[in-house]
């Protein structure tokens, strides 16, 4: 069947839908994005967000099996969104499961057509993981000069490590140990490419002794010459 200009009707259907829940979450103003150790966890969070009157709600990709939260929450009557979508792949689990809407921090290739071709409204971002990684680096450089500035006068330094490309989880969860990103960069590292977190250890124990009291305000990098300053 076709609407008004040749449009199928289903389509339409579709537009309203997502327009519905684009405006439901502007409507409500502050959404829950609920990061969880586990499904239980996400249950019961967001059934807590509901209670309070958030009942448009957003759930992670961080929370492991998030999809069987979705599937408990469906039923609740709550307009539901999957965050931290890496894959277009991801986005018709998320709408089987009872998802609304899909979320990224950037523009996985497809995203949106798929989002669209199931009915669910998307929020794409701009950034790279990289990109955001960055951003957040930066923010810790400067919360840490902003602390050193307000506590050294009471005799309390504040510094900061840089790690480099670290072998551990959440090192490989910000980029993958078999990525060609991380690749190029420890090609580029003229020291050490890379390290477990243990090998970070010696800068701590340097900034916590007394060996360290003179070193205030700073971002110690440890990471084999990754970044270098004159």
């Amino acid at each position: 069947m076709s609407g008004t200009g040749g449009e199928p009707a289903g389509e339409r259907a579709r537009d309203a839908g997502r327009a519905d829940v684009v405006a439901q979450l502007a409507a409500q103003r502050i959404v829950p994005v609920l990061r969880t150790a586990d499904v239980e966890d996400a249950v019961a969070t967001a059934r807590a967000c509901a209670a309070a009157g958030l009942r448009a709600i957003e759930l992670t990709r961080t929370t492991p099996d998030v999809e069987r939260a979705l599937e408990a929450l469906r039923e609740d009557g709550l307009l539901l969104g999957l965050g931290t979508v890496t894959d277009r792949a991801q986005v018709a689990a998320a709408a089987h499961a009872g998802a609304r809407f899909v979320v990224s921090f950037h523009a996985p290739a497809g995203m949106v057509a798929e989002a669209h071709a199931h009915g669910l409204a998307a929020i794409p971002g701009a950034f790279t993981p990289g990109g955001l990684y960055g951003i957040s680096k930066l923010g810790l450089v400067s919360a840490t000069v902003t602390l050193a500035t307000s506590l050294g006068p009471l005799g309390i330094n504040v510094n900061a490590i840089a790690p480099g490309l670290v072998m551990n989880d959440a090192g490989y969860r910000s980029l993958a140990e078999d990525s060609p990103i991380r690749a190029a960069i420890a090609a580029g590292i003229p020291g050490k490419k890379t390290a477990p977190a243990e090998d970070l250890v010696g800068a701590l124990l340097l900034l916590a002794s007394d060996a360290g009291a003179w070193i205030n305000g700073q971002t110690i990098s440890v990471d084999g010459g990754w970044v270098m300053r004159l």
